[in-house]
C-alpha cells in the first residue's frame, strides 16, 4: 500500500519557521509595534479581517479586476499564438509587439492607462499588457518542443487545421499553458494591486493596503499582504497538481 505524499514540504515548514523567528527577533529589537509588529500582532489583524464582510468585498473586486485581465490576455495568446504557429509572417510580426509588452516597466502602465481610462477601467487592462507575454511565449515554446519526428509525420501526411490542433498541438499546449497560469495567477494579483494602489480604486486589496499605508497601519499592511501571499500559494498548488495530472493522463 502506498504512502500518500504530503504536499507540504519538511523543508517548506522549516523555512517558513525560522522567517517567523527571525521576524520575531526583529520586532523585540525595535521594540515599536508600529515599525515592526510581532507575528502575533498580524495575525491577530488577519483573524479580525475574516469576521469582517468588507474583507471579502475587497478580495473579490480585486479577483474580480485580475481575472478579468488573466482571460483576456490569455484569450488573445491563444487566439495570436495559434496564428503565429500556422504562419511564420504572423510570428514575424508580433514579435516586436511582444518585445515591447515585455520591456515597458509596470509603472508605464500604470500611469499611461489611468490618464486613458481612469482607475476602475486601466486595472484589467494593467494586468492583460503584463500577461499577454507570459502566455504567448507558452503557446510558442509549447510548439517549438513538438517532436521532430511527429513533425515530420504532419509534414508527409497533413491532416486539417482543426484534428492537427485537437489530436496534436493542444495536448502538446496544456501543460505549458497550466505551467504559465500558474505564474500569470501570483504575477497578475501582485500586478492588480499595485495598479490599484496607483488608481486609488474604490473597493479592492489595494484600497485597503493604501488606508493602513495613511494611518500607519503596519500590521495591517504586512497583514494584507500574506492574504496576497496564501491566494497566490492556494492558485499556485491547484494549477500544480492540475498541470500533474494533464501530464499523466496525456
Amino acid at each position: 500500500m502506498r504512502k500518500k505524499k504530503n504536499p507540504i514540504k519538511k523543508e517548506t515548514v522549516f523555512t517558513v519557521l525560522v522567517l517567523l523567528l527571525l521576524w520575531q527577533a526583529a520586532a523585540l529589537l525595535a521594540g515599536n509595534e508600529v515599525l515592526i509588529p510581532r507575528p502575533t500582532t498580524v495575525l491577530m489583524r488577519m483573524a479580525d479581517n475574516i469576521t469582517d464582510p468588507l474583507f471579502y468585498q475587497s478580495m473579490a473586486s480585486s479577483l474580480q479586476r485580475m481575472m478579468k485581465g488573466l482571460i483576456l490576455s490569455l484569450a488573445a495568446a491563444l487566439i495570436l499564438g495559434a496564428a503565429a504557429v500556422e504562419s511564420r509572417g504572423v510570428r514575424r510580426c508580433l514579435e516586436p509587439v511582444v518585445v515591447v509588452f515585455k520591456t515597458i516597466p509596470v509603472i508605464s502602465y500604470i500611469v499611461i492607462l489611468l490618464i486613458w481610462l481612469g482607475s476602475e477601467g486601466s486595472v484589467p487592462l494593467i494586468s492583460f499588457c503584463v500577461l499577454f507575454p507570459v502566455f504567448y511565449s507558452a503557446v510558442l515554446l509549447s510548439q517549438s518542443l513538438l517532436d521532430h519526428d511527429l513533425q515530420d509525420v504532419l509534414r508527409c501526411y497533413p491532416e486539417t487545421w482543426y484534428n492537427t490542433w485537437l489530436k496534436v498541438r493542444i495536448p502538446q499546449l496544456l501543460p505549458h499553458l497550466l505551467s504559465a497560469l500558474k505564474t500569470g495567477f501570483g504575477l497578475g494579483l501582485r500586478v492588480c494591486v499595485m495598479a490599484e494602489i496607483q488608481a486609488s480604486v474604490m473597493r479592492g486589496i489595494g484600497r485597503q493596503m493604501s488606508y493602513a499605508r495613511m494611518n500607519l497601519d503596519v500590521a495591517g499592511l504586512i497583514g494584507w499582504t500574506v492574504w496576497i501571499i496564501l491566494i497566490s500559494a492556494a492558485a499556485d498548488l491547484m494549477f500544480s497538481r492540475l498541470q500533474k495530472w494533464v501530464e499523466s493522463s496525456l
